[in-house]
């Protein structure tokens, strides 16, 4: 069955984050999904985990060298779903976040939907910092 939406992951050394990322996506209440992370040749680690859940079949992983615009095309250009959802590998998504998105698309002229950012209480101080400043951006 072909996925309704695709979740795009772009990622380059990320490993202190992507499992918190990655385990946010696959707890989503929505259901008919799947998850392509693209991965610009990390050095930290990053791919390995990735690989963990690659070889579990719980996400799809490609590396393409690059910035996450060229990795966002070269994914458009591959996802076969009628939707594509993107965040970024140091997201944690609420479980409802998807589901909460696509409720967005309630006539064929709503185009794009975007979602609420907060900053995770684990952060560190820039971090929340940034974040504060995000979530104004936002509301």
């Amino acid at each position: 069955m072909r996925s309704n939406v695709t979740i795009v992951v772009t990622v380059k050394n990320s490993a202190n984050t992507i499992k918190r990322c990655v385990d946010s996506l696959l707890s989503q209440n929505y259901k008919n999904y799947e998850i392509m992370v693209i991965d610009a040749f990390s050095t930290d680690g990053t791919y390995e985990i990735l690989k963990e859940y690659a070889e579990k079949g719980l996400i799809k992983l490609y590396r393409v060298m690059g910035n996450p615009p060229r990795a966002y095309n070269w994914a458009l250009k591959r996802i076969s779903s009628k939707f594509v959802a993107f965040t970024d590998a140091d997201c944690e998504a609420d479980k409802n976040w998807l589901k909460e998105l696509m409720n967005g698309f309630t006539s064929k002229e709503i185009l794009a939907v975007a979602g609420f950012c907060a900053t995770p209480e684990n952060s560190n101080f820039l971090q929340r910092l940034i974040g504060k400043e995000l979530e104004a951006r936002f509301k």
